[in-house]
């Protein structure tokens, strides 16, 4: 082999390493963005699980609330529904 020759590999060979560590390099910072990225996505999806379920619960309680205020104004051993039946209609 002449020495032009063995330079001109030793280029190559400097050029390939470069892209090489390159890539390595953006490989890397792919998947650590993409890491990052799902570890948001699962913090945000408990989030809003979390905050669903406290809107249910919350519904409910003011569900049960109101048909606890409904049934006990129209029961019939109740004062206060005997006196809400006669305001709503004298519905004896």
């Amino acid at each position: 082999m002449s020495k032009s020759n063995s330079k001109n590999q030793g280029v190559a060979l400097i050029i390939v390493l470069a892209f090489v560590v390159l890539l390595t390099g953006l490989s890397l910072a792919y998947f650590s963005h993409t890491a990052t990225d799902r570890q948001l996505a699962r913090a945000s999806f408990h989030d809003t699980s979390a905050e669903l379920l406290a809107h249910s619960a919350l519904g409910v309680c003011a569900m049960t609330a109101s048909l606890h205020l409904v049934f006990q104004a129209w029961h019939p051993l109740s004062a206060q529904g005997q006196l809400t039946r006669q305001i709503l209609g004298g519905v004896k």
